[in-house]
């Protein structure tokens, strides 16, 4: 999917959006720059280096024109590796799942695609990873207080 990263009415680049985390509302796209674009203007992040917020200036139109609305527009641009990324935070208008339901990572992440047993195999193997930590911490822990029983007992 792209998008297009204005300051004002004046677009600054392009991007492509290559990565989703949808319990977080977060998009993450590879960043293009318009002649427009100015790294000290419009970067939050300057080779790995947080300089500043500014993605309050910015606003993102998606191909339709329609404006995509976020909590927050974060421009890392790494000059000396020729990488840009645009991070698009809280994403608010239209919905995270208006955007990007059909998109493989939003899919895989909800195990649309998976068929009902499948799902419920994936669930049952979670369930059983989960209770096989737990029956672990819980024989750590056990270990730890016996070993501090008999050290007690020991020097008592």
């Amino acid at each position: 999917m792209k998008v297009t990263i204005f300051e004002t009415d004046t677009p600054i680049g392009e991007a492509e959006i290559f990565a989703l985390d949808p319990s977080m509302g977060v998009a993450m796209a590879k960043f293009t720059p318009l002649p427009a674009y100015n790294v000290e203007q419009h970067a939050n992040v300057l080779d790995g280096e947080y300089i500043a917020e500014r993605g309050d200036k910015l606003r993102i139109e998606l191909v339709d024109g329609a404006a995509l609305r976020s909590q927050a527009i974060s421009i890392q641009d790494w000059p000396a590796l020729g990488e840009r990324e645009v991070h698009i935070l809280g994403i608010l208008e239209p919905t995270f799942d208006e955007l990007f339901s059909d998109l493989p990572h939003y899919r895989e992440y909800y195990d649309l695609d998976l068929a009902d047993e499948e799902r419920a195999e994936k669930r049952r193997i979670l369930s059983t990873n989960t209770r096989r930590r737990v029956a672990k911490e819980w024989s750590i822990l056990g270990v730890i207080l016996a070993a501090v029983a008999g050290a007690f007992v020991y020097f008592a």
